[in-house]
């Protein structure tokens, strides 16, 4: 069996179309779901990107594994071995399948951006799609990627894994598809009045310091405003979130089309996950 296991960062399930989205963002990824199985009830059980690509590796919950946050003491993935050999019994999923007979591909800056080069063992191949270290879009990650299906992807028995970082501020995408969402109506929460008792909340990502990191609190790219004062600045947000969702979900579509080109689609067990959603305004942030 050939399996694509389509790995997103920063993905809400609410922002698709199959989880009942009023925005058109994800007609691929719809067209994926109306043939296969959604999940209704699905929890992430450690929400930054490291502590949930640890479980995804090892099966484990973070306080087994170790990687509990990105950086320092508590970021440590302990994999399931004594120094010398893997646990048989605890088996990480690449090397459990490799081990079964699949060929494991990953395309993912994973590692390099967050220096967990753990991630790296074991597959049969892994590319980096460029040295942005997950800032690169998904025309780029495919630049890479769709050369590797049309001389590979006929080809039985592997588990590609391929990344996109596209939703994961900061939102790079063009504004011709910032723009697909100009006239559409937007989420009914947070309203005005929930957005100015935000206007409280201090500390990072909040709605007054959404770039903390920058100079000034500017936003370094034009999808995305300095701050969030009123629904106009939610409008600038969540317009660039599902521009970038929608973008990235036509560079899925690319993928679809190639395995179909080689005869193989129907042939082909796709998963969609992701590692974690988008704050949008829960919490305060």
């Amino acid at each position: 069996m050939r399996i694509l296991y389509i790995d997103i960062d920063s993905q809400r399930p609410d922002h698709f179309g199959c989880y009942g989205y009023h925005r058109h963002t994800t007609p691929n990824i719809d067209r994926i779901a109306g043939e296969g199985v959604r999940f209704t009830h699905s929890y992430c059980n450690g929400s930054p990107c490291v502590p949930a690509r640890a479980s995804f590796a090892s099966g484990r919950f973070g306080i087994n594994h170790g990687a509990l946050t990105h950086w320092g003491p508590g970021s440590e993935f302990r994999p399931p071995w004594d120094g010398y050999r893997y646990w048989q019994d605890m088996p990480l999923l690449n090397r459990y399948l490799r081990n079964n007979g699949y060929k494991t591909v990953s395309f993912s800056s994973f590692a390099d951006r967050h220096q967990a080069f753990w991630f790296c063992g074991g597959w049969s191949e892994m590319h980096t799609p460029s040295l942005k270290m997950g800032a690169e879009d998904a025309d780029e990650v495919n630049a890479e990627l769709l050369p590797w299906l049309r001389q590979h992807g006929a080809e039985d028995d592997y588990f590609l894994h391929v990344q996109y970082w596209d939703p994961h501020r900061n939102y790079t995408v063009g504004q011709e598809w910032i723009d697909l969402f100009a006239s559409e109506p937007l989420p009914q929460w947070p309203d005005e009045a929930t957005i100015v008792r935000h206007q409280d909340n201090y500390g990072p990502f909040t709605a007054s310091e959404l770039f903390p990191q920058f100079s000034g609190g500017r936003s370094p790219v034009p999808a995305m405003p300095d701050q969030i004062a009123d629904r106009q600045d939610f409008r600038q947000f969540v317009d660039g979130y599902d521009g970038a969702i929608r973008y990235m979900d036509d560079q899925i579509g690319q993928v679809l089309q190639t395995l179909e080109e080689l005869g193989v689609l129907e042939e082909t067990a796709i998963i969609v996950h992701a590692d974690h959603g988008e704050a949008m305004g829960e919490q305060g942030i």
